[in-house]
């Protein structure tokens, strides 16, 4: 019975748990051009989402994803990390965006904050500050809706009583829910 319990308990628990993706747009002008697009996210926990891939143009150019965390260094140091349910913002760190599916990292676009406002550099040189925006294409997303956690929960329940009493009625009668037949033998007179 607790086994029945705790599987219940774990499997509410990891559809709960599962990964929530957010996209969110964004903006920002340089010089006489702008840079938009948009930012595909997983949920990292307590407010942090990693960026995964970006679409948009960078005046002009097409972006076509971000650079691997894993390269980070090489020209830039970055993580790639959003942070949300603040207001959307990007550390120190910043994100890397890929443009016209050029591998080459020292061509990529790094966004990212330090300390005084939100910059963009390409290959290393320092950009102008921007004012950047960004913001959740689906803000509810992130946060599961409690009537369909209600109803898994309702699921997760019902399933277990079930189970419960099937297994009350096993150790009652000693074998599976099926009726008990005996037979008996009636003595016929011979004539």
């Amino acid at each position: 019975m607790k086994k029945i319990a705790l599987f219940s308990i774990v499997l509410a628990s990891a559809i709960y748990v599962s990964a929530t993706s957010v996209d969110y747009q964004f903006n920002y002008a340089i010089g006489n051009g702008d840079v938009s697009g948009v930012l595909y996210t997983v949920d990292e926990g307590n407010g942090t989402y990693l960026v995964t891939d970006a679409s948009g143009t960078y005046l002009g150019s097409p972006i076509t994803g971000v650079f691997d965390p894993s390269q980070s260094g090489n020209v830039f140091a970055f993580n790639n990390l959003l942070y949300f349910p603040s207001l959307p913002s990007v550390d120190i760190d910043g994100i890397v965006f890929e443009l016209n599916g050029d591998t080459n990292i020292a061509s990529g676009i790094n966004l990212y904050w330090d300390g005084a406002g939100y910059r963009s550099i390409d290959g290393g040189n320092n950009g102008p500050y921007v004012q950047l925006s960004i913001t959740p294409l689906d803000p509810a997303a992130p946060t599961p809706e409690p009537g369909t956690l209600g109803l898994v929960a309702s699921g997760v329940l019902g399933v277990t009583g079930i189970l419960r009493r099937k297994l009350r009625r096993v150790a009652t009668t000693g074998n599976s829910a099926e009726p008990q037949v005996t037979a008996t033998a009636q003595a016929v007179p011979c004539n």
